[in-house]
């Protein structure tokens, strides 16, 4: 098999069992055709790491930025990973090279704090359809039918998307046999999160919060009351899955932050933030995500510093509405410590 035709192979099994967006394979086609076209390669099995290099440098005369040179790179490394993982080559080169670090200026990565996300949730909770002014009350009611359970289930979607740190691919691939529990210690669900187009790292069983445990039994329950109980959790495809987020968001007000579009991913980005800001190091941040390398994580560190910086700039202002909260805050801590102390008093007694 000739270096395009192995090519093509990958760029095919990406729109497919891949779970990757045409617009993502045209882009691996287009970067992984430069590469053979400016290193003139006839034969994958000799490319080297310092072949691998020397197209960087070719990139960067040319003026490429950091961004562009970053896209093609993770498009090969994703290509000889696919390759050698089937048995098509046997090295990989890109193991060996190290893809370089973000540019200072490029978009950070774009989370949602908790007031957004629990207005996200609370919007796909309480979903109600409307009828429309010209809309007749026939195809209303079969608009209803079709409805049914469909605010449970993008509850719970968008929980454990949340809680599991989980791609749309994944999300979609769900089923209900990838359940695990309810633990008997806390009565929280398990959940085993198969490979995905991005991950080839072994998924070990991630349990989710009170929150997404409790909305994954309610829509189970109200799929099987609605006879939608089939073999996927959720029941839709990846596009599926964006449309239901883009729907939850714009009832939710959260549709655009910043000038962009929030996606599902920003559920994602927003719990690896959440946990790199409470403490957990790169490599735990790393198995959360289900990333094979540290390099992707830095961004979320970043972000967190980005995020305690800006709380605690707000935090010392002394804002009479912030001191207040504090002092309501610490007033409810010494009720309780001293409602507890009599407790024991009491219990001594």
């Amino acid at each position: 098999m000739t270096p395009a035709d192995l090519v093509s192979a990958f760029c095919s099994w990406c729109e497919g069992p891949g779970f990757k967006r045409p617009g993502t394979a045209r882009a691996y086609l287009a970067s992984l055709t430069a590469f053979l076209r400016e290193m003139k390669v006839e034969d994958l099995e000799t490319v080297t790491p310092r072949a691998v290099d020397e197209f960087v440098a070719r990139c960067q005369l040319e003026g490429m930025t950091v961004g562009t040179i970053r896209a093609r790179m993770f498009a090969m490394r994703a290509f000889w990973k696919w390759a050698t993982s089937r048995g098509h080559l046997a090295r990989d080169p890109m193991a060996l090279v190290r893809v370089p670090p973000e540019e200072e200026g490029q978009r950070h990565v774009l989370v949602l704090d908790a007031s957004e996300r629990a207005r996200l949730f609370a919007a796909a909770l309480e979903q109600v359809p409307v009828q429309g002014k010209n809309e007749r009350d026939e195809f209303f009611a079969r608009r209803l039918a079709t409805t049914v359970g469909q605010a449970e289930r993008d509850y719970a979607l968008l929980t454990t998307i949340y809680a599991a740190a989980l791609r749309c691919g994944e999300a979609a691939a769900l089923e209900w046999t990838d359940l695990i529990g309810p633990d008997k210690r806390d009565g929280l669900l398990g959940l085993i999160v198969r490979r995905s187009k991005k991950s080839s790292v072994p998924s070990k069983p991630i349990y989710l919060g009170k929150e997404a445990t409790a909305a994954i039994l309610r829509w189970r329950s109200a799929a099987r009351a609605s006879g939608r109980y089939g073999r996927r959790i959720f029941g839709l495809t990846p596009s599926g899955i964006s449309d239901a987020f883009s729907r939850c968001a714009r009832a939710a007000g959260v549709a655009k932050k910043y000038g962009r579009n929030v996606t599902p991913h920003c559920l994602r980005a927003s719990r690896a933030t959440a946990a790199s800001r409470a403490g957990l190091s790169e490599d735990a941040v790393r198995d959360l995500l289900r990333h094979s390398g540290t390099d992707s994580i830095l961004r979320y560190v970043k972000a967190a510093d980005e995020g305690t910086r800006r709380f605690e700039q707000v935090a010392s202002l002394d804002h009479p509405e912030l001191v207040g909260a504090r002092r309501g805050r610490i007033a409810a801590r010494l009720e309780k410590a001293g409602s507890f102390a009599g407790r024991r008093t009491r219990a001594g007694r």
